[in-house]
């Protein structure tokens, strides 16, 4: 398509001469002067030389001919380039000059020359494959963080959930959380909170079953109480090592899920 395109420029009875014509080298000749001259010497002239003795051999197709005259109309038409298109074009050194800084020039900026030969030996150290290693650890650590809060959220009520996700934005919710994760990570068997409000005691209930906790509620006496214990189990344990957050849950799942690029045919 590319050259049917390009042969736009070109007038189409001119390709109905039969090959190797003295008046087919002749018009490309007149018409590439009206475009100018080339400008430098070196591949372009020998290669327009063994094109005007290729045609006046007769070894030359008109296709072949054909496209290297559009070359030709679109090298001469194309304006030089200066150094800063260059540079845009081969971003690297020595064709251009990076204008942005690496985090590590960032770091080293304000302490001057002796805090960048401190770093120096840090910088030639990088090796590119424990780089890629310790990305793909990571890359799998958050994927069984990722795993245990889903396992854990199934695990919570469906009443709790919808009340959960309800009151996110509550300023109680982490509150209630953060207690409940300092019950987990200390030595105490039961956790005994005052709720008077029924909602306030489902979450609390939905808290506790996203952290592998027993809760119970008990209505009387006022006022209203809830028991948290722990389990013998090792949800409880396993919950307090994989550092299971709520919040943090919530807060992922109403982000969009980011969708790889899709190529347009």
């Amino acid at each position: 398509m590319a050259s049917v395109r390009r042969s736009a420029f070109l007038d189409r009875s001119t390709w109905r001469l039969p090959r190797g014509d003295v008046s087919l080298l002749r018009r490309f000749g007149n018409l590439i002067a009206n475009f100018g001259a080339l400008e430098g010497e070196g591949v372009y002239a020998e290669a327009e030389e063994r094109v005007r003795e290729a045609c006046a051999d007769g070894k030359m197709s008109n296709r072949r001919l054909k496209r290297w005259v559009n070359d030709r109309l679109l090298r001469e038409l194309a304006p030089p380039l200066d150094s800063i298109e260059i540079g845009g074009l081969f971003a690297p050194p020595p064709w251009g000059e990076r204008n942005y800084q690496t985090p590590l020039e960032k770091l080293t900026e304000g302490g001057g020359a002796a805090m960048a030969a401190a770093w120096e030996p840090f910088r030639d150290n990088v090796d590119m494959d424990y780089q890629a290693d310790v990305l793909r650890k990571l890359e799998k650590t958050g994927k069984r963080k990722e795993a245990a809060a889903l396992c854990a959220w199934r695990a919570v009520d469906h009443n709790a959930r919808d009340a959960l996700k309800r009151l996110s934005d509550s300023p109680l919710l982490p509150i209630l959380e953060n207690q409940l994760l300092e019950f987990v990570s200390g030595r105490d068997d039961e956790l005994v909170l005052e709720m008077p409000a029924p909602h306030h005691r489902l979450l609390v209930h939905g808290l506790s079953q996203f952290h592998g906790l027993a809760s119970q509620s008990e209505p009387a006496p006022p006022p209203p109480r809830v028991h948290i214990t722990k389990r013998t189990n090792c949800r409880s344990e396993a919950a307090k090592d994989s550092g299971l957050n709520l919040m943090k849950f919530l807060q992922d799942c109403r982000q969009p899920p980011v969708l790889p690029p899709t190529s347009r045919l």
